[in-house]
């Protein structure tokens, strides 16, 4: 089996890595991935060293984010539209001429913002497949316009299967009418046996924020919260952010630490690639999501045994399901989380002794897994 893979951004960023570490997998399992992404990235360098077929092709989403400037918005639609409208005329072309489509059973697209798999479907009458990792519209506090004007329309007529990663944001599409025949969940992979198991020997407790610096992430949320700690609290503990962002977000992120007098607890490490084989260092996670449609570093955490604070929106309700687990905090609530973290630096020799069974749990979540059901939809798809 063929599997063709359209990606549109880089695997420093949840849903582009998910969907990398699922493409090694199936390989794994018989099936010929080739993967094409936007713009030649970390991806393409990690397909090169598996040997896997892959090319960069310079499409755009047919989705942007509006900015709060009315003017902005009108001043760039032309410009931005034209640049989506040519760059899906030239990926159609590339691709045309560098791969043998005759040859694909399965297109996969990477998330709901990619239309270049769907018209390679139509143009070549090649079965495919969306992953919907996120919200779309709305995700994380962003306006979102798309070129297409019914584009749910759209998909429900050329797409022969949705995946999509929680029962948040299967409700969440159903609500905005897609095809529900369709839909099929699939909790998101994690690479969870090579992540080490926390130790806890610490001499402060270690807290640890993943995910990219923005404001839909909660960063800022966590700094009001810390700063309503009493000084006893604030002398226990260490946490580290790692992200990154855009450079105004990062700019602002740095800004409030120092705002709040935080600098001597909170340190902004921006992205680590290699963050996994360093979750051991720390004692507890925190996932501030204002939109999460799985929480990949729910399960990070959980996997290296972390007892995970978690915002109570979204996907987080689904995976923190018992209190050994995590503890949630009523989103947009800085007091809420407060507490959150107090209980958790009064209650962390108790927390500490349920990091097994946070390990245990975190292993049904496994990128073996998710392949394995990914499969299952591709037999499905092939054999209809």
């Amino acid at each position: 089996m063929r599997v063709l893979y359209i990606f549109d951004e880089d695997d420093k960023y949840g849903a582009a890595k998910a969907g990398m570490e699922m493409v090694k997998e199936v390989k794994k399992n018989n099936i010929i991935p080739i993967v094409v992404t936007s713009n030649s990235n970390r991806i393409n360098f990690q397909c090169d060293k598996l040997e896997i077929e892959n090319y960069s092709t310079g499409h755009h989403k047919f989705t942007y984010c509006l900015t709060s400037s009315k003017l902005n918005n009108i001043v760039k639609f032309l410009p931005r539209f034209f640049r989506y409208k040519i760059s899906l005329y030239v990926a159609l072309y590339k691709i045309g001429k560098k791969i043998d489509l005759s040859t694909i059973d399965i297109i996969h697209s990477n998330n709901s913002g990619i239309d270049l798999g769907v018209e390679l479907s139509r143009k070549y009458n090649i079965p495919n497949i969306i992953h919907i990792r996120e919200y779309g519209v709305g995700d994380n506090g962003y306006r979102v316009h798309s070129y297409r004007k019914n584009y749910i329309k759209y998909f429900n007529r050329y797409v022969n299967k949705f995946i999509l990663i929680s029962n948040a944001v299967s409700e969440f599409w159903i609500k905005k009418g897609i095809d529900k025949s369709k839909i099929e969940k699939i909790y998101d992979g994690v690479d969870t046996e090579n992540i080490k198991i926390a130790q806890n020997n610490n001499k402060k407790i270690r807290f640890i924020i993943l995910g990219s610096i923005s404001e839909g992430k909660g960063q800022i949320e966590l700094l009001k919260a810390l700063n309503l700690l009493n000084s006893k609290a604030k002398s226990q503990i260490e946490i580290d952010i790692v992200g990154s962002g855009t450079k105004e977000d990062e700019l602002l992120l740095i800004s409030k630490i120092k705002k709040y007098n935080l600098e001597k607890i909170v340190f902004f490490k921006g992205y680590d690639g290699k963050i996994y084989e360093k979750l051991n260092n720390y004692d507890f996670g925190i996932n501030c999501s204002k939109a999460e449609g799985f929480g990949r570093t729910t399960i990070e955490y959980l996997s290296s045994g972390l007892f995970v604070i978690a915002s109570s929106i979204g996907a987080n309700k689904e995976l923190i399901c018992d209190k050994k687990l995590g503890t949630l905090y009523e989103i947009g609530n800085e007091e809420d989380l407060s507490k959150s973290l107090l209980y958790v630096i009064n209650n962390k020799r108790i927390l500490f002794k349920e990091k097994e069974y946070r390990v245990d749990y975190a292993r049904q979540f496994s990128v073996y897994n998710n392949c394995n059901e990914v499969i299952k939809v591709y037999k499905e798809l092939i054999n209809k």
